[in-house]
C-alpha cells in the first residue's frame, strides 16, 4: 500500500441526593466527577496530544469506564454521548474476535495471559444507514459509531488523567484537510497467483459462501506500537473487529490467536517484511497461526505504508505489515483510526488476494469514497470494506470474491 506523499449543577438536598442517584442513567455523558458514567468529559491539557493537534482541527477530552459499559451492552442497548450529540445505540452483538484462550509472547520467549477484550458491533436507533463497533477492555473504550457517511471515533492515548486513560473523541469532520502533493507506486510481494474468480460460476460460488472458515492470525507490534497506546492489545482488536466485518461479507471469520511482540529494525517496507517473515516463521507455527501481521509503530523509510505477500496458495507467503504512524503532514495517510483500520484492511487483502484493480470508488455528493484496496491511499475517505458485487462494486470490481475463493485454503496454512 501506498501513500500520496510529498516526502508519509446546583444544590442536591440530603433527602434527594440518594434518589438522584439511583435515577442518574449510567449511559450518560456529562462531567468528570460521575464514575457512573461510561463517557466522563474532562479538563485535560491537548497540548500533550500533538499527534491529535497534527491530524485534527478540533476534539474533546474524555476518560472511559469500560465496566459501566459491559454492564450496560448485556441486553444489547447503550446510549452514549459524543460531541454534545446523543447516540441510542441497538443490536450491539459480541463480535468474538479474540481466542478465549489467547496469550501474549513477549520478545524473551515468556508467555502471559491476554488482556479481555470485548468487541460489539451493531446499529443507531433510526438511522438505516448506521453502523457501531466498540471495544471494551482493560481501562480503554474505543472505536467508532457511523451513521451515513460521518463518523465519530473514541480514540486511546497513552496519557493517564486520575489514573484514569485519557481518551480523545472527534468526527470525521474535524481531520484536516491538506492538499496531497505528489503520490508514489506501491508493491505487493510475490507471484499474486490467487484463483482466478471468472472462471467461477454461481453455482460454485454459492458452495463455497456456504462454508465459514475461520483463519488464525498472530497480531504482531513492536515497541513502538506499544508505546502509542495505553492498551496495544486492546487496539489492535477494535482494528481487527473493523476488518473481520469487512470479511465476513464474504463468509470468512477472522481470529486473533495470539498476540506476540518483536523487534523489527526499520527499513524499507520490503526490508522490513523481510526480516519480520524470518523473526515471525517459528512464531507462526508453534502458535498454530495461519497468518502472521506486524502492526508496526515505526514510520517505514519508504513511501510505503504497508506491505504483504500476495497469495499464491503457500503458506510461505502468510506474512504482511501496516505503519501505525503517520507519513507525515503532506501525505495522504495520518494513520486517523479509520486510516488504521483502512491499511490493514487493505493489506491483509491482499493476503487472500484481492488487488488494487478491483477497487472500486463512488460519491456521495461532492465526497469521493474508496473501497480498501484502492493504492494509492487516498486518505480519509478510504473505507474498509471490499468491492462486492451487491455493493460498492460491480462484475469486474468484486475483491470479495477473492476472500471468498481463497478462504477455505489459506484457514488450512495450519
Amino acid at each position: 500500500m501506498t501513500i500520496e506523499k510529498k516526502y508519509g449543577i446546583g444544590v442536591i438536598f440530603v433527602t434527594t441526593l440518594l434518589v438522584s442517584i439511583l435515577l442518574l442513567p449510567v449511559a450518560s455523558a456529562t462531567t468528570e466527577n460521575n464514575q457512573l458514567d461510561i463517557i466522563n468529559n474532562i479538563n485535560f491539557d491537548k497540548k500533550q496530544l500533538s499527534d491529535f493537534n497534527e491530524e485534527l482541527d478540533s476534539f474533546e477530552t474524555v476518560t472511559t469506564n469500560p465496566a459501566a459499559f459491559l454492564n450496560d451492552v448485556s441486553d444489547g442497548q447503550v446510549t452514549l454521548e459524543l460531541l454534545g450529540q446523543k447516540f441510542d445505540l441497538l443490536n450491539l452483538q459480541e463480535m468474538h474476535i479474540v481466542s478465549d484462550d489467547a496469550k501474549i509472547i513477549a520478545e524473551d520467549g515468556s508467555i502471559s495471559n491476554a488482556p479481555k477484550s470485548y468487541s460489539y458491533k451493531g446499529t443507531v436507533a433510526d438511522k438505516t444507514n448506521s453502523s457501531v463497533v466498540l471495544t471494551a477492555g482493560d481501562n480503554v473504550l474505543i472505536g467508532e459509531i457511523k451513521v451515513d457517511n460521518k463518523s465519530y471515533i473514541i480514540d486511546q492515548t497513552n496519557k493517564t488523567y486520575n489514573n484514569k486513560v485519557v481518551h480523545v473523541v472527534y468526527s470525521s469532520e474535524a481531520i484536516k484537510k491538506r492538499n496531497i502533493l505528489t503520490y508514489c507506486t506501491d508493491i505487493v510481494t510475490g507471484d499474486q497467483k490467487a484463483l482466478s474468480t471468472g472462471s467461477l460460476n454461481q453455482t460454485q460460488i454459492e458452495a463455497l459462501l456456504l462454508s465459514t472458515p475461520t483463519v488464525d492470525v498472530m497480531a504482531c507490534y513492536d515497541s513502538e506500537f506499544q508505546s502509542k497506546f495505553s492498551n496495544p492489545t486492546n487496539e489492535i482488536s477494535n482494528m481487527m473487529s473493523t476488518v473481520a466485518s469487512a470479511f465476513s461479507v464474504g463468509n470468512c471469520n477472522l481470529n486473533i490467536k495470539a498476540y506476540r511482540k518483536y523487534t523489527i529494525s526499520n527499513g524499507d517496507s520490503q526490508t522490513v517484511l523481510n526480516r519480520f517473515t524470518s523473526a515471525a516463521a517459528a512464531g507462526r507455527d508453534s502458535t498454530n497461526s495461519d497468518l502472521a501481521f506486524l502492526f508496526t509503530g515505526k514510520e517505514l523509510t519508504d513511501s510505503n505504508i504497508g506491505i504483504a505477500n500476495g497469495y499464491t496458495g503457500s503458506s510461505n507467503q502468510a506474512y504482511g505489515l501496516a505503519q501505525m504512524v503517520s507519513a507525515g503532514a503532506s501525505t495522504s495517510y495520518h494513520a486517523t483510526s479509520n486510516e488504521r483500520r483502512a491499511v490493514t484492511t487493505h493489506e491483509l487483502g491482499h493476503m487472500f488476494g484481492a488487488t488494487h484493480g478491483e477497487a472500486y470508488d463512488w460519491y456521495v455528493v461532492a465526497v469521493h469514497y474508496y473501497t480498501s484496496m484502492l493504492s494509492p491511499f487516498k486518505g480519509s475517505t478510504m473505507q474498509s470494506e471490499f468491492s462486492n458485487l451487491n455493493n460498492h462494486g460491480n462484475s469486474t470490481r468484486n475483491n470479495i470474491l477473492h476472500i471468498v475463493a481463497n478462504k477455505g485454503t489459506i484457514s488450512g496454512f495450519q
